[in-house]
């Protein structure tokens, strides 16, 4: 069979869980030069990254520089919490793509 498709490899993630949470999994592509290391800083600057004791927000799960790569944001609360990580995500994937190669915006420390 090989492996599962992203909806399905999130939905088991959500199974690991005592409660239900609300997903929404989408897919952006990150410009050459932002790494898998670069966009995680940015997640957790921004207070974005999946804090598994609030059971909310933002996980990637498959990262290719230049190419199609898929994210989750979740949370145990409601849709409009996940409405608001995703549009926060949104501007922050914005403005790492009008930072370009070169920018020293976001680097690993």
């Amino acid at each position: 069979m090989g492996r599962p498709n992203g909806n399905f490899s999130v939905r088991l993630w959500e199974s690991r869980f005592c409660q239900n949470l609300y997903l929404h999994t989408s897919s952006w592509k990150p410009p050459a030069g932002v790494t898998a290391a670069v966009f995680f800083t940015a997640l957790q600057e921004q207070g974005l990254a999946w804090d598994p004791d609030a059971l909310q927000g933002v996980l990637v799960y498959q990262h290719f520089q230049g190419q199609s790569s898929a994210y989750v944001a979740a949370s145990a609360n409601s849709w409009e919490t996940v409405d608001s990580y995703i549009g926060r995500l949104q501007e922050l994937m914005a403005e790492l793509g009008d930072l370009g190669i070169g920018s020293r915006a976001y680097v690993q420390r």
